[in-house]
């Protein structure tokens, strides 16, 4: 299975879990995740510092993968 095939696997099983909303665009959410990632890991690796990976890593949980709950508690907190 390529890349894509099994990122949006995961990302589909994220979504029947119910911690990603049913609207998730699957296929578009891996095709975004692999190549930030890929970007982020080239950046750590350039730069000899695991910052890009940390920014990634919140970026991605704090935003693009918080799910319907983490979102109802940002748009509350403003």
């Amino acid at each position: 299975m390529h890349e894509r095939g099994f990122t949006g696997a995961s990302v589909r099983d994220i979504v029947k879990a119910g911690d990603l909303p049913s609207s998730t665009e699957c296929g578009p959410l891996a095709d975004f995740f692999i190549p930030s990632l890929q970007g982020a890991t080239l950046r750590a690796k350039a730069e000899c510092t695991a910052a890009p990976i940390k920014v990634f890593k919140k970026f991605i949980f704090s935003t693009v993968l918080a799910g319907p709950a983490a979102s109802t508690v940002r748009t509350k907190a403003h």
